[in-house]
C-alpha cells in the first residue's frame, strides 16, 4: 500500500511539473506574440507617416533626368561642403574659387614624377601640408600628349638639327641647367635628399604576377616584392596562345593532373576557398618577349622614322636585351618566340 501511494504520489507531481512547464512557455509565446504586434503596429505608423514620401522619392530616382535636375538643384550647397576634391594639375584655379574651394588641409599630387613645378605650384600653394606620390625611373614630364607627344630630350635633339640652331636658347647645354627643374629628376632629389621621417618606399606590390615584376625590378634594385598570398591563382589568366605552327607559348595556371584551373572571377580572392588557390601546380606563362625585327615574309621590319629615332630604337631594344638576360632567374628560363 504503501508503494502505491509513493508511485500515485510522483505520477501527480509530474503531472504537476508538466502543467507548470507549459504554462510558463504559454506566457513566453503569449509575450512573443504582443511584441510581434507592437512592431506592426509600428511599422504601419510609419508606413502612414513615410510611405508616400518614400514614394516619391522612389518615383522621383525613376525619372531619367532626375540625376541632372538634383545636380542642378543641389551643386551650390553641395559643392562647398566636399572634404575630398579631385583636379588636375592644369586645371584653372578659377575652377576651385568658383566653388568656394580656396585652400585644403591636405594636397595629395599622384604621378608627380611626370608634373612639373609649375604644374605643382597650385595644389602646393592650396594646402598647407602636401603629400607627393611619384616614381622618377618612369616616364618624365612630356611638352604635349597624345600621338604626337614629345620629351624635352627630343625638342633638342631637333633644334640641335636645325640650320638656326644659334637663335635658339633651347639647347644641351640650357636643357641641363634646366632639367631639375622640368624633369623627373626633381622629385628624385628631393626624395633622396629627405630625412626618413618624411619618405617611405612602397616596395610591396599587389598588381603584378611574380614573374612580371622580375622584369621590372631590375629598375628597383630588386627592392620589389610580391605581397599577393596566392600570385599563381589570384594572376591566372586561363589564356591559352599558339604560334602559327600551332605550339603553345602561353599557358594559364595548371593543377598537378595537367588540368586548367578555372577562377570564378565574379568572387573576391578572399571568399575563394584557401584550398582552391592550392591546387595550383605549374604557375603559368604571364611574360611574352615578342622579336618584332622581322615581319612575317622575314624581311626586316622598318618603320617611317628620322636617323634619330632609329638610334632610340636601337638603344631601346640593347636596354630590353640585357633587362631579359638580368631578369630571368635559372629556376625560370628563358621563353624565345
Amino acid at each position: 500500500l504503501f508503494l502505491a501511494q509513493a508511485a500515485e504520489s510522483s505520477a501527480n507531481d509530474k503531472q504537476v511539473d508538466v502543467a507548470a512547464m507549459l504554462s510558463q512557455e504559454i506566457l513566453v509565446r503569449q509575450g512573443e506574440a504582443r511584441t510581434l504586434e507592437e512592431q506592426i503596429q509600428n511599422q504601419k505608423d510609419e508606413q502612414y507617416v513615410w510611405g508616400q514620401l518614400l514614394q516619391d522619392w522612389v518615383n522621383d530616382l525613376r525619372r531619367p533626368a532626375s540625376a541632372q535636375s538634383d545636380w542642378e538643384h543641389f551643386k551650390e550647397v553641395y559643392v562647398p561642403q566636399c572634404n575630398v576634391v579631385a583636379i588636375t594639375c592644369n586645371e584653372r584655379e578659377q575652377t576651385l574659387e568658383d566653388s568656394g574651394q580656396v585652400s585644403f588641409d591636405v594636397a595629395i599630387i599622384d604621378e608627380v614624377s611626370k608634373a612639373t613645378p609649375l604644374e605643382m605650384l597650385l595644389p602646393l600653394m592650396r594646402a598647407r601640408r602636401s603629400i607627393l606620390v611619384g616614381d622618377h625611373r618612369q616616364l618624365p614630364p612630356l611638352f604635349q600628349e597624345g600621338a604626337d607627344a614629345q620629351t624635352f630630350s627630343d625638342v633638342v635633339d631637333e633644334a640641335e638639327q636645325d640650320e638656326q640652331e644659334s637663335r635658339t636658347a633651347l639647347t644641351r647645354l640650357n636643357l641641363l641647367r634646366f632639367e631639375k627643374m622640368v624633369t623627373a629628376s626633381l622629385f628624385k632629389s628631393h626624395f633622396e635628399a629627405a630625412d626618413d621621417a618624411i619618405r617611405a618606399r612602397l616596395e610591396v606590390q599587389f598588381r603584378m604576377h611574380p614573374q612580371i615584376m622580375t622584369m621590372v625590378n631590375h629598375f628597383y634594385e630588386r627592392r620589389l616584392t610580391c605581397g599577393l598570398a596566392f600570385p599563381n591563382f589570384d594572376r591566372n589568366h586561363g589564356l591559352v596562345l599558339v604560334d602559327a605552327d600551332g605550339k603553345t607559348i602561353i599557358k594559364p595556371a595548371l593543377d598537378g593532373e595537367g588540368n586548367r584551373i578555372p577562377k570564378n572571377i565574379s568572387l573576391p580572392s578572399s571568399e575563394i576557398p584557401r584550398e582552391e588557390k592550392e591546387k595550383v601546380a605549374h604557375e603559368g606563362d604571364h611574360v611574352l618577349w615578342v622579336d618584332t625585327s622581322r615581319n612575317l615574309e622575314g624581311q626586316i621590319h622598318k618603320e617611317d622614322m628620322d636617323a634619330a629615332a632609329y638610334r632610340a630604337m636601337f638603344d631601346e631594344i640593347q636596354l630590353q636585351q640585357y633587362v631579359v638576360v638580368s631578369s630571368i632567374s635559372p629556376q625560370q628560363p628563358q621563353q624565345t618566340v
